[in-house]
């Protein structure tokens, strides 16, 4: 893991903060991240981005089928690029009326089940970006299941690496399971 996390962010030059990734094997690795990552961060299955603004650069609140009454607000809150990797920045803020305010409600669940991965399409080069994977094969990206959590009204947060695109790719869009896409999101560099 340290290996690709390390040749991956080593490249990005200035001095480096740390960061602590979790396998989801349990097994943990100090590596080191950009100058402009803003603290160190344990983290488990993505490694840290800097603070983003309390602003989000896209946010949509969809309905959640399995509950009735029940939605879920997804917002981007950043989409920033260090060296060769991308990450994504995105809270979720479960709302259920049919569950008690001390009920844990996962990604997975408030996908009713469904999926939960999460992409980027370049429309103009016609490229498909995944979550990138580190030497155990692990994705870089919470999991659906023990990653993102929250109780009804409360928001969970996580990110998700990718592969940077060329910098000439100023925007993106952004699949989030079966929600719907967030078009033309603005890659910070």
């Amino acid at each position: 893991m340290a290996g690709l996390a390390g040749a991956l962010l080593g490249g990005c030059g200035g001095s480096s903060k740390t960061v602590t990734v979790t396998s989801s094997a349990g097994t943990s690795t100090t590596v080191p991240t950009p100058a402009s990552a803003s603290s160190t961060t344990s983290v488990t299955g993505a490694t840290s981005a800097p603070a983003q603004s309390a602003t989000p650069l896209a946010q949509e609140t969809v309905k959640e089928s399995c509950s009735p009454g029940a939605t879920v607000t997804i917002a981007i809150l950043g989409l920033q690029v260090h060296g060769q990797l991308m990450t994504l920045q995105l809270s979720f803020t479960p709302r259920d009326p049919n569950q008690s305010a001390s009920t844990t409600i996962n990604l997975f669940d408030m996908a009713c089940h469904g999926d939960t991965d999460v992409s980027m399409v370049d429309p103009v080069g016609l490229k498909r970006y995944v979550v990138v994977q580190d030497s155990g094969n692990h994705d870089l990206e919470p999991d659906s299941v023990d990653g993102i959590q929250a109780v009804s009204g409360q928001t969970a947060s996580g990110n998700w690496v990718f592969a940077a695109p060329p910098a000439s790719v100023t925007s993106i869009n952004v699949q989030v399971g079966n929600w719907p896409t967030f078009n033309n999101i603005p890659i910070q560099r």
